[in-house]
């Protein structure tokens, strides 16, 4: 079943999932916090095109039930903030693709309470001249067998700046958790910035966990090999950037491509 913000109830903007739903949201037009709560064994895949400045979402996420969260965002200054809270067997996935040419303070904090719930949140993202993109995300493991993940690809140009923060705490006594944080970050001139703090938080002993931080220009040596191959200066970097941003593509649905394609062909 596919609905789009008729499923909303107007009076406090909350969803009660008891089908597996395909949702197209716009938040544009909504300045509250809109909730929702997925109850066991559903499945909600969830499509954001548009947001508000200021809009707070947050996710109950019940028994062996999933959540899939893909977020375009569009041409606007905002402030996102994300809460979910994930009980056993549930998983919620977070698909984040912002080329907008404005602002973003994105934060999001995830609770891992059930045993075997699953988290992630991975991004892909562009800071053009003189803009900030703000992500700080978080994950609380209090479940046993718990797993999050958290990778980020941007591109920095110009004056441009892109600030990334990686929080996951597991909790004491929590076993066989694991979590998992990587971000990458292209830097195309020589006044752009990137910031990436992946922080694990670890209380317990019986756990795998990982991150993995990389920012940098772009490489010279595989710009001379695409040059070798034919390609002139300006379609090597396209070419290096696309390979950052494109990956995320395969979670979205063939307009929503179309969009990321068309960004980055008229951008780079």
């Amino acid at each position: 079943m596919e609905l789009n913000n008729s499923i909303l109830n107007k009076e406090n903007y909350s969803v009660i999932v008891d089908n597996s739903l395909n949702i197209n949201l716009s938040l544009k037009d909504i300045s509250s916090e809109v909730s929702f709560v997925v109850l066991d064994n559903q499945e909600l895949n969830l499509n954001i095109h548009d947001f508000n400045t200021d809009n707070q979402l947050t996710f109950y996420v019940n028994k062996f039930s999933k959540v899939n969260v893909k977020i375009i965002n569009d041409n606007l200054d905002k402030k996102i903030a994300i809460k979910g809270d994930v009980k056993d067997s549930g998983e919620i996935n977070f698909y984040f693709a912002d080329f907008s040419s404005n602002n973003l303070d994105l934060v999001s904090n995830v609770i891992l309470e059930g045993e075997n719930s699953k988290g992630s949140f991975r991004f892909s993202s562009v800071a053009n001249d003189k803009i900030t993109k703000k992500y700080n995300v978080g994950f609380d493991q209090i479940g046993h067998k718990s797993s999050s993940e958290f990778i980020g690809y941007g591109v920095s140009l110009k004056t441009g700046e892109i600030d990334a923060k990686g929080i996951t705490h597991i909790e004491k006594n929590v076993v066989k958790a694991v979590a998992d944080q990587k971000i990458k970050v292209i830097l195309f001139d020589k006044e752009s910035k990137a910031k990436a703090s992946p922080t694990l938080r670890i209380d317990s002993d019986d756990i795998i966990a990982n991150h993995a931080c990389a920012i940098g220009s772009l490489n010279e040596d595989h710009i001379f090999y695409l040059k070798t191959r034919g390609l002139d200066e300006s379609e090597a970097r396209r070419l290096i950037t696309m390979g950052y941003l494109i990956p995320l593509e395969e979670y979205f649905d063939k307009d929503d491509k179309d969009k990321i394609d068309s960004y980055i062909k008229e951008n780079f």
